[in-house]
């Protein structure tokens, strides 16, 4: 499910054999990223990226990262996640 867009990238929470801990993808073709969030604080922590080679600009994962931060964004993501798989891990 789509919880926002940065510079024309999808973060979305995938609500399919999802598993813990909670947190967002984003695919971008030549490389994918997760980034981890929280029930318990408001940090949100990149987590890994995909291929290692291949990785975008330090500022495009930090201003993902930033994005799922913002309070609008990481409620809804919050709540996505405990709607569908009923868990804060």
């Amino acid at each position: 499910m789509r919880l926002f867009s940065y510079r024309g990238l999808a973060v979305v929470i995938m609500l399919r054999d999802e598993h813990c801990p909670p947190h967002a993808h984003v695919d971008a073709g030549d490389w994918s990223a997760r980034f981890k969030f929280s029930f318990w604080h408001n940090s949100v922590d990149l987590w890994d990226v995909i291929p290692h080679s291949n990785r975008p600009p330090v500022a495009v994962l930090e201003g993902l990262r930033k994005g799922l931060g913002q309070p609008a964004h990481l409620r809804r993501a919050r709540a996505i996640w405990w709607e569908k798989l009923h868990t804060v891990c």
